[in-house]
């Protein structure tokens, strides 16, 4: 199974150190606020940072379920693992069409394919394709 990205650029900060910290010991849960959350309108999670952060989050899951194989620690089921590329992959192609990166977005529906090709039938993914390729391919009018 191939990487689904290969940057370790992670920034999904607080899922993933959820995930590492269950990896070395226990969790639980404290009913009483510990720390305060601060919003800011241009954090990595915010605005219109939310779709990227988003996939960080995929990636940290998917990452800890790789770093989970073959011990004893709680994982994710195969099926799941395919859930989280799949989700992956529309996102990404998503992410690639609306910041204007066309030709990216129709290389990462290709990768999406190739790996998953029953993804042709996923929601959102034909869509995706159609509005990439429209806009890729439009030809301004002249009068």
């Amino acid at each position: 199974m191939k990487p689904i990205r290969k940057r370790r650029d992670t920034k999904a900060l607080d899922h993933d150190i959820f995930l590492k910290l269950e990896e070395v010991g226990s969790l639980v849960f404290i009913n009483e606020p510990l720390y305060l959350y601060r919003s800011n309108p241009i954090g990595i999670s915010q605005g219109s940072n939310s779709s990227r952060a988003a996939q960080f989050s995929l990636l940290a899951r998917y990452h800890a379920y790789l770093r989970r194989r073959g011990t004893t620690l709680p994982n994710l089921s195969e099926d799941e693992v395919s859930t989280i590329r799949k989700t992956w992959h529309i996102r990404e192609l998503f992410n690639l069409r609306t910041s204007g990166q066309r030709k990216e977005a129709l290389q990462a529906a290709w990768n999406a394919l190739v790996e998953y090709p029953g993804m042709i039938t996923e929601q959102g993914f034909l869509g995706n394709i159609f509005r990439t390729f429209i806009k890729l391919n439009r030809v301004p009018h002249t009068r």
